[in-house]
């Protein structure tokens, strides 16, 4: 039986989600002397990371285009308690000197110049401020922050963050929200935990105890480092190089009917999140592999390729996923740290569906392993080489993200953690894994046209029976 999937509306530049968080009035925050602080920023040495490269093109070539600012991430927290805005200030004010991307912005205006330009910590000072004057329902929220989002949270905006809340008398729903060349998924989790310990602390007038945040700067130098000495005759590079020889030289492609034209990309529509597994069945899978090889995120990859070769016929399962970089002492880094890598194995259908289970787990583990070449200067010896085409676009995508390792299940604030995104244009059907405290959940960002819609509800109807064959114990 296909899912009754809730898709966000057509035209709407942020996602739905599945519980509308509390609204109210609205209170913001925002940086004292900003322009003072922005001109005083100074050029970071190691300048722009390869991902920031590559998004930072990207929103130039929509501005060029006249499309609405759509490339933002950001996330939200309920608190059931009254908020404290003087608080908060204090907080983010802590937060946001902590973190030196979230003190930096991203100049547009100089043609093919890419620069990341940072300001010095002494410079920020967070102060409630006069807000829109607006009251805003909890089903429109989300939809409202993300029009405030377009406008406010871009590469070039200053600071890199906007803070806000939706309060009534009985408590209050904290936003945030960036562009996404400031964080990927996991940053965006660090931080809604880190600003509820930080505003709390505050509120008791108590010390807030946090390891040291790196500085992604010297992430992003030791990440070109990397780039620059990869080596042709690696194991990142052969496990590439395999993967796309497979592919006829072509990135990975979402293998449904997307009711594309000349595949081109179209306006993206989100897939609100859908739960597939409950904390109940989760655990009994969690049973079922004790002692064994495969992995949980094995477990969905192999349900999602089942579910691939039952909708398409193809038993080559391809695509990239994300893959944390987070080294010693960049933990609780704020920044985009992660790396593109692929998952690539032959399906077998007569095989059981731990057993595929078991060959994903295997390509899991040793994506883990290529992780340590960055995707890009990979890329580049592979096009050297002749090995791929000409990339045009991305890749399709498949990424899954333990929220429970930030989600203290005693904390009923970090159990409210939801996290946004912009929805711009996509040729793709990329695929969101989600683990949380309470269930496992599927989202997607596919192309708003009625083929598309079609197949992905198909498709995760597709993975939710193959992961009831787990939770049952019938996939061995």
């Amino acid at each position: 039986m296909e899912p009754e999937l809730r898709f966000g509306p057509s035209g709407a530049i942020g996602r739905a989600v599945r519980t509308p968080p509390l609204g109210g009035e609205i209170v913001e925050w925002d940086l004292v002397g900003a322009t003072r602080a922005q001109a005083s920023a100074e050029p970071a040495p190691g300048g722009v990371s390869l991902l920031q490269a590559d998004h930072l093109r990207g929103v130039v070539a929509a501005d060029a285009a006249g499309r609405v600012h759509c490339a933002f991430v950001g996330g939200m927290l309920r608190f059931d308690e009254p908020l404290d805005p003087g608080a908060m200030a204090r907080a983010l004010t802590g937060f946001v000197r902590d973190h030196e991307e979230l003190r930096s912005f991203y100049p547009l205006s100089e043609g093919s110049s890419l620069r990341r330009l940072v300001a010095a910590p002494e410079t920020i000072e967070m102060t409630v401020v006069d807000g829109p004057d607006a009251s805003v329902a909890g089903e429109d929220l989300v939809e409202w922050i993300s029009d405030r989002a377009s406008r406010r949270s871009r590469p070039d905006s200053f600071p890199a963050v906007s803070f806000g809340a939706a309060r009534d008398d009985t408590g209050f729903t904290f936003y945030y929200t960036t562009d996404h060349s400031h964080g990927d998924g996991y940053s965006l989790l660090l931080a809604l935990s880190e600003v509820a310990a930080r505003y709390r602390a505050q509120v008791h007038g108590e010390p807030v105890r946090l390891p040291r945040a790196g500085a992604f700067g010297d992430y992003v130098s030791a990440e070109r480092a990397a780039a620059a000495a990869v080596d042709p005759t690696g194991f990142g590079a052969g496990r590439w190089r395999d993967a796309l020889r497979a592919n006829g030289g072509r990135i990975p492609a979402a293998p449904l009917d997307l009711g594309l034209s000349g595949g081109l990309p179209q306006p993206a529509v989100t897939v609100v999140e859908h739960t597939l597994l409950d904390a109940a069945q989760a655990q009994r899978i969690d049973a079922l592999l004790v002692g064994g090889e495969a992995t949980f995120a094995g477990v969905l990859h192999a349900a999602l390729a089942l579910a691939y070769y039952e909708l398409s016929g193809s038993t080559d399962y391809f695509v990239a996923t994300v893959v944390a970089t987070r080294s010693n002492g960049h933990e609780r880094t704020q920044g985009w740290l992660c790396n593109f890598v692929p998952v690539a194995f032959a399906v077998d259908p007569s095989a059981t569906p731990l057993a595929v289970a078991v060959t994903a787990s295997d390509v899991l583990r040793a994506a883990r392993r290529v992780s340590a070449d960055p995707v890009h200067g990979v890329l580049a010896v592979l096009a050297a080489e002749g090995t791929i085409d000409a990339v045009d676009g991305s890749p399709q995508m498949v990424s899954y993200i333990d929220a429970r390792r930030l989600q203290d299940p005693d904390d009923p604030v970090l159990g409210t953690m939801m996290l946004l995104t912009g929805a711009g244009l996509t040729r793709n059907a990329n695929v969101w894994f989600t683990r949380y405290a309470d269930d496992v959940a599927i989202s997607s960002l596919v192309p708003d046209n009625p083929t598309s819609r079609r197949s992905v509800t198909q498709l995760i109807a597709a993975v939710s029976a193959r992961l009831a064959e787990f939770a049952s114990g019938a996939a061995t």
